[in-house]
């Protein structure tokens, strides 16, 4: 068995390769990989790392194998031994001696042995190279001492306790670093995330909503407000208060298709005879129509007719004078291309013609602007007061009135069409300045009025305050209007209830527990019922800051006055 295998090694071909000091193992995977000869001798110079890696030694194994070859290191440094043990590649301390495969690291107690394992036997007397031919440098790369010192076995010893084994006799695995890296950023960008998440769901998140209800009452007004523009100062007992009269001026542009049609091609002409059977002479002035079916064509000169001849019955005569005139059709097209026939002549009812054949018409339909086409952009315009009476009624708020909307006016300017009827165009563009017109109310003035009407129609005062004016709801309607003065009639319905300031209940109960702070407010005069509801979910304290507080005062049921 032993001879059958030295004769097919021996008959393999081989070859030297000479590692760099600072080489890749991917390099030099490459090169063994490049190489036609089976047996690949690799000379490890002193200086070189790349097989003290166990993951490279399995990287180069593991090529080797998959490729057929032989790989034999040239060494003997004695931290690249016990790994090319671990995976079972063949050493040789020089390229003289024979090749064996180092023992595996031993466990604890287990004895190590130098023997060599699974021989692979390049040659029985032939070197791996003839080193006869290689210079003093070149001999000193190799390691030719193979002879184990006396302490390699306690040295194996300590380096494997450092590296392959544990106390249970277990290989150890070699630290992914990595890993270890996308670990610790991971984590990092996880704490970052928690601590952003806890900012948020402490100090933005949370919020109240606290709803009240009081010993309020709700009541109807309906007054009529004398809204004078020529006044700054109320009037309460009159109930005169001051008003503006806002105006908004705006070019209005509205856009519409072009709808209307017209020939552009020639227009047909030709000859009428004409004859006067009336008792006396006329003048047909030039322009005068002469029309046929639906057809009219035009005179181009002016002629005069004698008087007409009559039989004894008063019959025409056909031989009452007669005179040709040129005619052009009113309109292009070849329509208008007719055969001989007669004509009546427009203003002159006993005058008739008989034409010639009409030649020469063609049609050339293209669309033009018409009539209607400017109605439509103007009613296109008059949708736009919409967002005029939005306009207005923000403008009015601003300056702090309340827009009486029933007031609105729009004033219209000269409509001027772009291009004009008739023409010829795909759309028109109608342009208007407009000016609109609504009438605002003072507001505060109008606050303190409803406020006197509530205190003088029963509201106590003293124990109650308004806490809505009603005014987003009010219903407004037009009265009379006579110089600066408009009447202005209004219904609304106010709500009152206790005297609370609600900025001070809100600084009150920030920072407390639910229950707590619904206990406070209950404490208070004219507060019935309370109810308080924290959000998001795990917040169970009314938020520190006020603005994050919504206060909302109901009325109590069954209990609203007339």
């Amino acid at each position: 068995m032993s001879t059958a295998k030295t004769k097919s090694t021996s008959s393999a071909t081989k070859k030297n390769i000479y590692v760099d000091a600072d080489e890749e193992i991917t390099g030099v995977i490459d090169r063994v990989l490049a190489t036609n000869e089976t047996i690949v001798a690799l000379v490890v110079p002193k200086r070189a790392t790349v097989f003290t890696s166990i993951i490279n030694m399995k990287l180069l194994k593991r090529s080797a194998d998959q490729n057929n070859k032989k790989v034999v290191l040239i060494t003997s440094n004695k931290a690249i031994l016990p790994l090319a043990g671990i995976v079972g590649l063949h050493v040789a301390p020089n390229l003289n001696s024979k090749p064996y495969v180092p023992s595996e690291p031993d466990v604890v107690g287990k004895e190590s042995s130098d023997e060599p394992q699974d021989e692979v036997e390049i040659g029985n007397t032939a070197p791996v190279v003839d080193t006869s031919s290689l210079d003093k440098e070149e001999i000193e790369a190799l390691e030719v001492d193979n002879t184990p010192k006396s302490d390699e076995t306690t040295e194996k010893k300590s380096f494997i306790s450092k590296l392959k084994k544990d106390k249970h006799g277990t290989k150890l695995k070699v630290p992914n670093f990595n890993k270890f890296r996308l670990i610790l950023v991971a984590g990092g960008l996880l704490l970052i995330a928690l601590i952003v998440f806890g900012y948020w769901a402490m100090a933005i998140a949370p919020k109240a909503v606290v709803n009240l209800r009081g010993d309020t009452e709700t009541k109807d007004l309906a007054y009529a407000v004398k809204a004078d523009s020529a006044v700054t100062e109320a009037n309460l007992d009159e109930k005169i208060l001051p008003s503006v009269r806002k105006e908004l001026k705006k070019l209005e542009t509205a856009t519409v298709p072009a709808t209307g049609q017209k020939d552009n091609g020639n227009k047909a002409s030709g000859t009428v005879t004409l004859r006067n059977c009336s008792d006396n002479p006329v003048n047909i002035p030039a322009g005068t129509g002469v029309s046929t079916g639906g057809f009219t064509y035009i005179t181009q000169a002016p002629i005069s007719l004698p008087e007409g001849d009559f039989t004894s019955l008063g019959i025409c005569k056909p031989t009452t004078p007669t005179k040709n005139v040129d005619v052009i059709a009113q309109q292009a097209g070849d329509k208008y291309n007719l055969d001989s026939r007669s004509y009546s002549v427009a203003g002159f009812s006993k005058t008739t013609g008989t034409g010639s054949a009409m030649t020469g018409g063609t049609s050339q339909i293209v669309k033009v602007v018409s009539g209607s086409d400017i109605e439509t952009a103007k009613g296109k315009l008059a949708e736009k007061q919409v967002g005029a009476t939005e306009e207005l009624k923000a403008s009015l708020t601003a300056e702090g009135y309340t827009a009486i909307v029933d007031t609105f006016q729009s004033v219209d300017g000269n409509f001027v069409p772009a291009p004009a009827v008739d023409t010829e165009s795909n759309t028109v563009t109608v342009n208007v300045q407009k000016t609109y017109i609504m009438l605002g109310i003072k507001t505060i003035e109008l606050k303190k009025l409803i406020e006197k009407l509530a205190f003088d129609g029963g509201i106590d005062k003293t124990k109650q305050s308004i806490l809505s004016d009603g005014l987003t709801e009010a219903i407004y309607q037009l009265g009379a209007t006579e110089g600066t003065i408009t009447i202005v009639n209004i219904s609304n319905k106010i709500i009152a209830g206790p005297q609370l300031d609600r900025d001070t209940l809100k600084k009150e109960i920030a920072g407390k527990k639910r229950g707590e702070a619904e206990q406070l407010l209950l404490q208070r005069p004219g507060i019935k019922e309370v109810r308080i509801d924290t959000s998001p979910f795990w917040s169970a304290k009314v938020p520190k800051k006020v603005q994050k507080i919504e206060l909302i005062i109901q009325d109590v049921p069954n209990e609203s006055k007339p």
